[in-house]
């Protein structure tokens, strides 16, 4: 008759160690921030591609944010040339009528990669807007490179928001997460974590 070896006594007390902090600091294992992808085909101007980023730090700061590239103003200028543009954080209004199409999560480096995009292409940046060149989804190109996937810009779709995105989610697939919903359906943006990211806020 064999009998097991016990379990030397250290070897316990490191195990329920492990465990105790395990659940004593779950935020620390749910830190992410995640960027997701979206289109809006029905704008009051034209079609437009735009990211929103959301979640945790690892340092514990919270992120709720969106981020598109647009021009400062919507003239028969921009089919001519070159005009200024800026840097658009979309309502919860105009987002609810968009779609998202995948996220990612990300580092804390990512993060600040896509937030160093934002600064770049601000008013403190350059903030050239052309059509055919620098629009809305050639900074939405740039932004997924930061987030770390596979970009390739086919000319044919630079002005195609939702197809571009898509082309993207096809060229990256097993790296990302499909939604391909109605932003009522995301739950991930969902009207919860809007009230509780306020609430901390007007708290700090």
């Amino acid at each position: 008759m064999t009998h097991s070896r016990p379990i030397p006594l250290i070897r316990l007390n490191l195990m329920f160690a492990i465990l105790f902090v395990s659940f004593l600091l779950p935020s620390a294992v749910r830190a992410e921030v995640v960027a997701t992808f979206w289109s809006q085909e029905l704008g009051r101007n034209f079609p437009h591609a735009f990211f929103t980023l959301h979640g945790t730090l690892a340092d514990g700061t919270r992120v709720r944010a969106s981020y598109g590239f647009t021009a400062k103003a919507i003239t028969p200028a921009i089919l001519v040339g070159t005009v200024p543009g800026r840097i658009e954080e979309a309502t919860e209004a105009y987002i609810a009528r968009s779609n998202a199409h995948f996220s990612i999560g990300l580092t804390d480096a990512r993060y600040e990669a896509m937030m160093n995009l934002v600064a770049e292409w601000g008013e403190g940046g350059d903030h050239r807007y052309q059509l055919n060149t620098r629009n809305c989804v050639h900074f939405v190109a740039e932004a997924m490179r930061r987030a770390g996937l596979v970009v390739v810009e086919n000319r044919k779709l630079m002005k195609k928001p939702r197809s571009f995105i898509q082309s993207i989610e096809r060229l990256n697939d097993g790296h990302v997460r499909p939604i391909d919903r109605w932003a009522s359906e995301y739950v991930e943006w969902s009207t919860r974590d809007i009230t509780q990211t306020l609430t901390d806020r007007s708290s700090q």
